[in-house]
């Protein structure tokens, strides 16, 4: 994060960070594959139904696969990643395949699977993998976060937990939450908080008489945009700590695209901004955006729903920027 806020300070001293240009890609994986939590380095994770049941799939970096099945007495239960974090950390559940009980897991493809001690008739779901190595979740008795180092445990007192981030900042269907004190999210009709970011800035959308609407609360509730149009419906997924948003608009005529959102540019349709792409078809919609600017979505190509990574590809001016940037501070190393 660090590493990026500086470049970034390179490329712009003047102004804020522009929206990249980007290459959109294709990801090969096994039908029906639904992926869900993504790292800034493209490390993508998901759940890949197959005939015997449904496992846990990586997506590496180099585009490479791994498929992980259930650990040793839990056979036949679903492997579900929901998230992973810089480390590797990844978050998950187990779900039972005949009565839907879940069991809430860390995994790390070098350690396995680290199992929450939880009672089994417990309805455990992981949505986040926070950066200081928190998984989150929600469950009949409400939200939580569950250190797997320690087994430490932090009840949240509210069920709906969609998101949390390093710092005990949460997010739920009509909530927010900063370590143990609560926010109601503004706005009339329901919310649905889908991301928080370090800043305690939420995106989702609000439900107004049957129709979606984006929206972005600030980190006391207050409702700080909402992408309100007759013209079509749209909603947010997920936010970065540049405070950008991404997600999907969906016009009364049909017409759909993935977004992404800041208050200096506004909504763009993501298409634009793509200048490459290995694949005939539009990005439909954007489902999660790492503070690099790395991001992942569903496209369709040739009528059928694909996932696809967006990579920023920097331009020309930026790269010279970055160059000149780098050559000073390389100087000055050298000068002491």
């Amino acid at each position: 994060m660090k590493i990026v806020m500086s470049l970034c300070g390179l490329a712009f001293a003047s102004t804020a960070c522009a929206l990249p240009q980007y290459r959109a890609e294709e990801i090969l994986a096994p039908r029906d594959t639904e992926f869900r939590g993504i790292n800034s380095q493209a490390v993508i994770v998901g759940r890949s139904p197959h005939a015997t049941g449904v496992s846990g799939i990586i997506r590496h970096a180099d585009s490479t696969l791994a498929l992980i099945s259930p650990p040793p007495g839990y056979e036949g239960y679903q492997v579900n990643f929901t998230d992973i974090n810089e480390s590797g950390q990844i978050a998950g559940t187990l779900i039972h395949a005949f009565n839907g009980t879940g069991k809430g897991f860390v995994y790390t493809e070098e350690g396995g699977f680290r199992i929450m001690n939880s009672a089994p008739n417990e309805a455990i779901a992981s949505y986040s993998m926070t950066e200081d190595g928190l998984m989150a979740f929600t469950f009949s008795g409400g939200s939580g976060l569950w250190n797997p180092e320690t087994n430490a445990f932090t009840h949240i007192p509210q069920p709906g937990l969609t998101s949390a981030v390093s710092g005990s900042r949460a997010a739920g269907q009509n909530w927010s939450w900063n370590n143990g004190q609560f926010s109601e999210l503004q706005g009339t009709g329901s919310k649905f908080a889908q991301e928080i970011n370090n800043s305690g800035t939420v995106v989702g959308y609000r439900v107004i008489s049957g129709r979606v609407i984006a929206a972005v609360w600030g980190n006391d509730g207050s409702e700080v945009f909402l992408d309100t149009s007759s013209e079509y419906r749209s909603a947010f997924y997920s936010i970065n700590n540049h405070q950008e948003s991404v997600g999907i608009r969906i016009h009364n005529s049909g017409e759909f695209y993935g977004t992404v959102y800041s208050s200096i540019e506004g909504t763009i349709n993501i298409n634009n901004l793509i200048v490459e792409r290995n694949f005939n078809g539009i990005v439909g919609s954007v489902s999660r955006i790492t503070d690099n600017r790395v991001a992942f979505g569903m496209a369709l190509v040739d009528g059928t729903a694909k996932p696809v990574l967006l990579t920023p590809v920097p331009e020309p001016g930026t790269v010279l920027a970055l160059g000149a940037g780098l050559a000073v501070l390389l100087r000055r190393k050298r000068a002491t």
